[in-house]
């Protein structure tokens, strides 16, 4: 019978929870979403501001459990401020944003708080 490195299993956690922040995660955003805002006709986007905001929201999920695998919880705090700027000015589905953000990120950081746990990592 043979074991499995431990190295090769830690490779593998990470590669699944990098994977997971992808598609899965923006799936289930955007079904939780749907289910606790009720999105109006007017709150659906159809100039693909929709997907590049799921696009965004992979990119930014990857960078925090990035940063929460590395320990470098400050970074999130400037990544989430930096994003604030950007949307200052924006009035357009501003809750609706907010809430999937928060949603988002608190996905990204259990995530990688939970792979630091699992693999000894944490700090």
């Amino acid at each position: 019978m043979t074991c499995i490195p431990s190295d090769l299993v830690q490779q593998l956690a990470v590669l699944l929870a990098y994977v997971l922040m992808t598609k899965p995660t923006a799936y289930v955003v955007g079904v939780l979403m749907q289910r606790l805002i009720k999105i109006t006709p007017e709150a659906k986007t159809t100039d693909g501001a929709e997907r590049a905001g799921r696009w965004i929201g992979i990119f930014e999920r990857v960078i925090i459990l990035t940063f929460v695998l590395l320990h470098q919880y400050e970074a999130i705090g400037f990544l989430i401020t930096g994003k604030a700027i950007l949307r200052m000015n924006s009035e357009s589905r501003t809750e609706y944003v907010l809430a999937g953000t928060l949603l988002s990120y608190m996905i990204a950081i259990l995530t990688g708080a939970t792979i630091n746990v699992l693999l000894g990592w944490a700090a």
